[in-house]
């Protein structure tokens, strides 16, 4: 029987892979893509890891493997690499110096890595929920994750949403099998796995609250002693107040180090001096301001030593950090003043909205997942809370984050709970009533839903929104950028172009994809590229949005959202006419004529 559960579970990852591989060709490299992945192939072949320092280095690095085997080349001469621009210098390794090998097949190789990656993570999700509730639990969670839209959007791009979650749920796991018997080799893989999510995301800070709260509410729900956390240590020895103490403390010392050596290695061991130019000079020095050490502190002194000549292991990963936690403060050549408009169900507000995540949870998430959700937390028994910590803790630590900071898109906060969700809903298929005629029935029609929400949206997973808002059709309306629209779609475009037989269009864009090397003959108008979030200097301080006529194509992100970058710039005019196609429900086609813009009073069309 075990042996036919194991078969069934790689089954279904094999329709995981299949699904993810048919999409691959259909998607065109998204916004962060262009970025990360030169980015990781830089790091390979140069150890140099200064692009895209705001993110950790592991999963760029993954995802470029297999372009060592390509004659791909660096334009380390370009001006892009010297100042740090990642999506520009992206643009020039990918499309300009490295075009005739296809960007396309390029990022097919890269993008298998990721999908490889969340085969692993639907692996973990089957073994941690056989060992919770069975092997029928476990193909039943294995089955939500694998045909999740939103998981699948992730798992075809590279970026490093899918690998973080992989590592974040490993680290719960492994804490997991510590608590339930600690032992050395359980504690290292508890460390080691901490320091693969660290090197994927800096948000992985975030499991030391996690997994310190997961050790208060076992040991105040199982009645231990904090000595048992010591490998080896017995829980009915005798045992010293000293000991209760110290054992939560080593252990953390013992994952704290292991996770720092897994960074170090990351980092190829580089070690160099905090302080290497006059730009990292200014912000020493403004951050020694901000902890009152002027120079005429007597503390000045030792702390310009300690910053320009003690060498910091994989110094790019804790500036990153520190910048990633607000202790990095700007210097004058940085501009502070750009905001990006927050857009939220037609909306703008340039703080945000409290309340986005949830809102992305109600309709990014498939309904009978959600259901499903609240049915098994209704039907916990008084027993489950020796296993719902390792879901309650990583909850309310990522929902709590969102009171300080607003709009996290669905990948920051609801994807990494997406598989605990999953390991939750199949405990369900535990439940004796569920065996009953008419409960097997309801879930059966459950699932084929759900199994129809993701052959339907194929293979625009992106694009996902559920019935609760009437569909993928209607999420523009709600969400934009990596929700909804992130230049996924240009592809499509051109096969629109051809079938219409249209020569050129006027296309206003949301993403770093170079249209014209897909053979897209347009005329630029405004969009969201990489000039505008690179360097905000070059904003131009009036953005011709007028109506105009002809051929137009439109990201959703431009059409709802351009003031949000553009203070004053709005397309809302198109808003009026009918668009000819929404390629992927996210790409706005319009055919306009000069007639149509004069009887609609729009007489601002161009020649």
């Amino acid at each position: 029987m075990e042996r036919q559960h194991r078969l069934l579970a790689l089954l279904l990852i094999g329709l995981f892979l299949l699904q993810g591989f048919l999409a691959l060709d259909d998607i065109a490299p998204t916004w962060d893509e262009v970025g990360h992945l030169p980015a990781g192939y830089s790091y390979l072949k140069t150890g140099d890891y200064r692009l895209y320092a705001t993110n950790p280095p592991l999963v760029k690095q993954l995802a470029a493997l297999p372009l060592l085997f390509l004659d791909l080349k660096l334009p380390l001469d370009s001006p892009h690499w010297e100042n740090e621009d990642h999506i520009e210098f992206g643009q020039a390794f990918l499309y300009y110096t490295n075009g005739h090998v296809g960007v396309q097949n390029i990022f097919t190789l890269a993008r298998s890595v990721i999908l490889l990656l969340g085969a692993l993570l639907g692996w973990l999700i089957f073994i941690w929920t056989r060992d919770l509730f069975g092997p029928t639990a476990a193909l039943v969670a294995l089955a939500v994750y694998v045909f999740n839209p939103n998981v699948l959007a992730h798992t075809t791009l590279v970026t490093t949403d899918i690998g973080f979650v992989l590592f974040f749920v490993l680290s719960i796991y492994a804490m997991y099998r510590y608590l339930q018997a600690p032992g050395w080799g359980r504690l290292m893989l508890l460390g080691l796995a901490v320091g693969l999510a660290l090197c994927t995301k800096f948000t992985a800070i975030l499991l030391a609250p996690i997994l310190a709260l997961l050790l208060v509410l076992h040991l105040f729900w199982t009645r231990q002693s904090p000595a048992v956390l010591w490998p080896g240590r017995d829980a009915k020895s005798n045992v010293s107040k000293w000991r209760v103490i110290t054992a939560p403390l080593a252990v953390a010392l013992v994952v704290s180090v292991v996770a720092l050596v897994v960074i170090m290695a990351d980092y190829g061991f580089q070690a160099e001096p905090l302080v290497k130019d006059p730009e990292d000079q200014a912000k020493w020095e403004a951050l020694l301001n901000r902890f009152g050490i002027s120079e005429q502190s007597p503390l000045h002194a030792p702390a310009q030593f300690l910053g320009t000549q003690i060498p910091i292991p994989a110094r790019t990963y804790f500036t990153a950090l520190a910048a990633f936690a607000g202790m990095s403060p700007r210097t004058k050549g940085e501009n502070g003043s750009f905001l990006r408009g927050k857009y939220l169900m037609e909306h703008r507000h340039p703080k945000g909205f409290w309340y986005f995540t949830y809102v992305a949870f109600l309709i990014k998430t498939p309904i009978p997942l959600i259901l499903a959700l609240f049915l098994a937390l209704a039907t916990l028994p008084p027993s489950s809370r020796q296993y719902l910590a390792f879901f309650v803790a990583p909850t309310l630590v990522l929902v709590g984050m969102t009171l300080k900071f607003h709009d996290f898109a669905y990948r920051y906060v609801n994807l990494p709970l997406l598989p605990l969700g999953a390991i939750l809903v199949g405990r369900l298929a535990t439940l004796p009533y569920f065996r009953r005629r008419g409960m097997a029935a309801a879930a059966a029609v459950a699932m084929v839903w759900y199994l129809g929400s993701a052959l339907w949206i194929h293979p625009h997973y992106l694009a996902y929104f559920n019935e609760f808002i009437g569909g993928p059709s209607q999420g523009y309306r709600y969400m934009l950028s990596s929700n909804l629209d992130w230049g996924q779609e240009l592809l499509h475009l051109k096969k629109y172009m051809e079938q219409h037989r249209i020569d050129a269009i006027k296309l206003s864009y949301n993403g770093t994809a170079v249209p014209e090397y897909h053979g897209i003959r347009h005329e630029k108008l405004p969009g969201i590229d990489a000039a505008t979030f690179s360097d905000y200097r070059r904003m131009h301080p009036f953005v011709d949005t007028r109506p105009t006529d002809g051929w137009i194509a439109i990201s959703a992100t431009c059409l709802q959202n351009i003031e949000g970058v553009y203070p004053g710039a709005s397309y809302r005019w198109l808003q009026q006419f009918k668009p000819e196609a929404v390629l992927g429900y996210s790409l706005f086609v319009y055919h306009i004529s000069a007639e149509e813009l004069q009887q609609r009073g729009l007489d601002g069309a161009r020649p």
